[in-house]
């Protein structure tokens, strides 16, 4: 009995997998991913038997687990995005790739090659799923939020991005395994398995630093900020909420509150908050998040010309105005002004 190297990163792996899931399920966070890393443990408990003790059987079962990360990587992604995401009975058919193939590989179990691109199919598929997902919570966030893409979305997506790469790793292995030596191939899928351990190391660490990694949105916000129902075009404008909108952002300032949400300024106004975001799409030709940061901007930028804050440091302009970080305020006062805070400052001091 001969341990070998890729035996030593199944074990690394049933280690990182094991602390990462008992982490989750201990905090009752994301249930989809709890899942996911003990699904990986139990799989590479499996490679590692079937290593040792030369079983088809076992390796068909541990194989077939394969099927099964695709579908929570996905509804991870449901979890962490959207507050009140539920489990319905039917999304039990997500199962039965999984259900298949194991079944095939219990009566076929030295068959193998084929499921290669029906595995690769369906990791595409669910991917791509949780990429349009992504897509949508930004969406969302830009017309009901006016605290910008949240940082934990940027960890969302390198943790696709790192899936994505192990996913193309894999499938060039296994395309290339009819012309490649088996040492060769066991040092692909030695180096995929080094891949799963770094992506997995970045997610023990990125999850005890940041417990709450995403403010994830509900269906009120959901149905707000995709509701495309009626174009700009086809709905009168109201004009007098228009009005009213003006005068309370000049007088109440509302964009000062860092964590404005829309529902909260339609709150303020008395009026729907779809209503509320038709009149800022409408008269303002922009997004609610748009709307709020032009006027942050707009406050910094009449506190940075005035000879009573010459004193203050740009960042406690730009927190005192709405903005959350150093970073936001720089991105947005760029975006809106050509000029970074600390540029638009020396203009104004030379001119």
């Amino acid at each position: 009995m001969l341990i070998t190297w890729t035996n030593v990163l199944q074990i690394l792996l049933v280690v990182l997998g094991s602390l990462l899931g008992y982490y989750l399920h201990s905090t009752r966070r994301n249930r989809a991913m709890t899942v996911f890393l003990f699904a990986l443990v139990v799989h590479n408990l499996l490679r590692l038997v079937a290593d040792l003790v030369a079983s088809e059987y076992v390796q068909a079962v541990a194989n077939s687990l394969r099927f099964f990360y695709a579908p929570l990587v996905y509804f991870a992604t449901c979890e962490l995005l959207y507050r009140d995401f539920r489990y319905r009975p039917i999304q039990l058919l997500h199962l039965l790739p999984f259900a298949g193939v194991l079944v095939w590989r219990l009566i076929v179990p030295e068959e193998g090659g084929t499921l290669a691109p029906l595995l690769g199919l369906l990791m595409i598929a669910y991917i791509a799923a949780s990429f349009h997902l992504v897509a949508r919570f930004k969406q969302i966030i830009a017309r009901t939020r006016s605290t910008g893409e949240p940082e934990g979305l940027r960890w969302l997506e390198r943790i696709l991005y790192a899936f994505s790469a192990l996913i193309v790793l894999e499938l060039l292995r296994s395309a290339l395994g009819f012309v490649l030596s088996p040492q060769r191939m066991a040092l692909g899928h030695a180096l995929f398995l080094v891949g799963v351990c770094l992506a997995l190391a970045y997610l023990v660490l990125q999850g005890m630093r940041r417990p709450a990694l995403l403010p994830a949105v509900d269906t009120g916000e959901q149905a707000l900020g995709l509701d495309t129902s009626v174009s700009s075009e086809d709905r009168p404008s109201d004009p007098a909420l228009a009005e009213r909108l003006a005068e309370f952002m000049a007088v109440e300032k509302p964009y000062l509150n860092p964590q404005l949400a829309v529902s909260d300024l339609a709150s303020d106004l008395g009026v729907p908050g779809r209503a509320l975001s038709e009149v800022i799409n409408d008269v303002y030709k922009c997004n609610f998040s748009e709307f709020i940061n032009r006027a942050r901007v707009e406050e910094a930028r009449t506190l940075i010309a005035s000879p009573g804050q010459q004193g203050s440091s740009l960042l406690d302009v730009g927190l005192g105005v709405g903005f959350n970080s150093k970073t936001s305020f720089n991105v947005m006062f760029k975006r809106y002004t050509g000029l970074t805070p600390s540029a638009y400052r020396k203009q104004r001091q030379s001119a």
